[in-house]
């Protein structure tokens, strides 16, 4: 007889080996795919519509607040800015930072409150819960107490050691000798535990700049080339909190209170400038030298600072050197938390306070100058 019609099905044989040899499976999905094939189609369509601007707008300052916390600045200043692009307004954007922050009400930049969220970064979930609390969860662990040492002094006496400030220099000069600067103890607190200072000179000792304000930018620069290189020490610094010290004996402060403002704004401006992001300048300085020079807590730089305070409550501690003491320890972090905690300079509370010094100072017995900090960490973060 003559032969099947072409679209009559196979016999059951040959079907019943595709079925069961090694194409079946295949044939199987390429016929799921053709029937899924306009779901498929509208799924991509849909990935294709273009995003409202208020949808932009809304995950570009959450991509900002990522991107801070995971330790990019400059990526989150771009996100910050398409957010603006697409109807953020500035005052939006300081109020989603303050509230990651938790600085509420603090008058911070905007350059400032990303500095704070930069240095929480370390895996932090973005929720509001976990963002208001990022000021107390710093990897400082601000709760507890390091103990360091500057310039000159040698640990001694059973005294524990967590951290160590050296001089790197003075106005525009880099120290070329290890004039205030103890290798041996930057050695033994390590190379991200070591922090520099700087002597900051008054507008008298201005070496030729137009401005007190230039002048006091020119010591800062100068500071931050030391921290990079132009100091003999600075392989051994790795602490990023650079300290300006503040004080008569490095000269220039005179009656001008007026010049001697702008010097430190002209200091404090620069080095937050020239620095990391997530970086802040410190000061070493007593609450007399503010009041006398500065014009007291009316002066109140618009850069944040780390304050490392000098002056108050020195000496009220049995002394560090002492092999009779047994309570030096108990004696500082009770009069840290008790007294020198609640002292406001220039708008700043204490991170570190010097509770020791010699030569002058409490004694004349070669001690040395000894501190007790609320943080250990290479960026050390101001307190208002």
């Amino acid at each position: 007889m003559g032969g099947e019609a072409s679209d009559a099905s196979p016999p059951k044989s040959l079907q019943k080996l595709l079925l069961s040899s090694y194409f079946a499976p295949k044939w199987l999905a390429l016929s799921f795919i053709f029937k899924q094939s306009s779901v498929i189609r509208e799924c991509v369509l849909s990935t294709l519509k273009p995003r409202t601007p208020a949808q932009i707008r809304a995950d570009a300052l959450k991509m900002g607040l990522k991107k801070a916390q995971s330790g990019c600045p400059a990526c989150a200043e771009k996100y910050f800015e398409l957010a603006k692009q697409h109807g953020a307004t500035e005052q939006e954007i300081h109020t989603i930072l303050e509230q990651a922050t938790g600085l509420q009400q603090r008058g911070l930049k905007r350059r400032e409150l990303i500095k704070y969220a930069v240095s929480g970064a370390g895996g932090l979930a973005i929720t509001t819960a976990i963002l208001l609390s990022l000021e107390t969860r710093s990897p400082a662990q601000a709760s507890a107490s390091f103990w360091g040492l500057d310039s000159n002094t040698t640990i001694c006496c059973g005294m524990p050691l967590n951290f160590y400030i050296g001089r790197m220099g003075y106005g525009v000069y880099p120290d070329t000798s290890y004039y205030a600067f103890n290798t041996t103890m930057a050695r033994k607190v390590g190379h991200t535990n070591t922090f520099g200072y700087w002597g900051v000179q008054g507008p008298g000792s201005n070496t030729g700049y137009n401005t007190a304000y230039k002048w006091g930018a020119a010591q800062a620069q100068s500071a931050w080339r030391a921290w990079n290189g132009s100091f003999i020490g600075s392989s051994f610094i790795g602490g990023y909190t650079i300290f300006g010290d503040v004080e008569a004996g490095f000269g220039g402060w005179g009656s001008n209170r007026a010049n001697n403002q702008a010097v430190i704004r002209g200091f404090l401006d620069e080095l937050f400038s020239l620095t990391p992001h997530e970086v802040w300048p410190g000061l070493y300085v007593s609450p007399y030298f503010w009041n006398a020079y500065l014009g007291g807590n009316g002066f109140v730089p618009a850069t944040s600072f780390v304050l490392w305070i000098t002056g108050v409550s020195e000496c009220s501690v049995c002394g560090p050197c002492n092999n009779g003491c047994s309570t030096t320890i108990t004696d500082a972090e009770r009069i840290y938390a008790n007294t020198v905690k609640a002292v406001n300079v220039g708008g700043q509370k204490p991170i570190l306070w010097q509770y020791w010094l010699t030569n002058p100072g409490c004694d004349n017995s070669g001690c040395g100058d000894w501190s007790i900090s609320s943080q250990l960490v290479r960026s050390l973060r101001p307190a208002r």
